[in-house]
């Protein structure tokens, strides 16, 4: 957990593997890690956000509000006063477990991209009954004897999610429970050109990290690193040729975030470097083109 400027952590608590739960303050903003086998539930008391930062989570209301996400929740940026926060991590299973319950629409194999790595919604009277429960159930001292109350209230926040949210909801458990070798085809297509660890791309394939592995190996015959270097390069050398931009708006388009290194892995694949191989191109199209005014 990074927290800019100040935080005041609580004390965590684990209910069995499922849930674990941290009471917490901070001030101006923070930023919270999760791991590929849990979501978080980050419940804000009283914090607002702003609308002009695209880093931010925007349109929340004054009162509480909360964000569900997987790997990391975005940036939210409280006030000059600390504002009281409750994080609730969920076991990826236990979720998986709970969902079973639910009636929702996931998504279809061809809708892969509008998956959701997080979302966030403005409190409202039901949820805020909720979290008001869940405020006062992760202050007991007796919490770790109440897994399974626990549990039904965790279950009545995702209800509550599926109604009020119905389409971010639908967009962010899909991914948890579509068929996996579908889902790692739309991961590892929507996030090649994020800068992500191996780790990070099996947590959103829904799988552990040696199976995410063995499967990206059975399916594309090279490891993950491998098949995104080739993407990448393989995507630059088509904008080299169709598009106007400049060799360095190309790379960093394409996910390199060094240059040289662009550069060099470019000409180590294709034998030539990015500015000859757009000098080529762009020849070769004047040439067409004064063809075609001769003609």
């Amino acid at each position: 957990m990074d927290a800019k400027l100040k935080l005041t952590k609580g004390g965590q608590k684990s209910l069995s593997n499922c849930f674990t739960f941290e009471r917490f303050s901070f001030s101006r903003h923070i930023n919270i890690d999760l791991t590929a086998a849990e979501v978080g539930v980050l419940v804000v008391f009283g914090v607002k956000q702003k609308d002009d930062d695209e880093d931010q989570i925007s349109t929340l209301t004054p009162e509480s509000s909360f964000v569900f996400s997987h790997l990391s929740i975005p940036k939210i940026a409280g006030g000059n006063q600390n504002q009281s926060c409750l994080l609730i991590r969920i076991n990826v299973q236990c979720l998986q477990r709970m969902l079973s319950t639910i009636k929702y629409s996931p998504l279809g194999n061809r809708q892969f991209y509008e998956a959701l790595n997080s979302f966030a919604m403005p409190s409202c009277r039901e949820t805020n009954i909720l979290l008001s429960s869940l405020d006062l159930y992760s202050k007991l001292p007796t919490l770790e004897s109440s897994e399974v109350l626990f549990e039904s209230k965790l279950l009545e926040l995702l209800w509550l999610l599926n109604l009020k949210a119905k389409t971010n909801f639908d967009r962010f458990v899909s991914p948890f429970l579509i068929p996996k070798r579908s889902f790692l085809d739309a991961v590892i297509n929507k996030y090649y050109k994020e800068n992500l660890s191996v780790e990070q791309l099996a947590g959103l394939a829904g799988f552990s990290v040696s199976t995410f592995k063995r499967k990206f190996d059975e399916a594309y015959k090279c490891s993950p690193k491998r098949w995104i270097q080739e993407k990448r390069l393989n995507e630059a050398k088509t904008l080299l040729e169709f598009s106007d931009r400049s060799i360095s708006e190309i790379g960093y388009e394409v996910g390199f975030e060094n240059i040289s290194h662009f550069i060099q892995s470019f000409k180590t694949k294709f034998g030539i470097t990015p500015k000859a191989l757009k000098e080529s191109f762009l020849q070769k199209r004047q040439s067409l083109d004064q063809y075609s005014i001769a003609s």
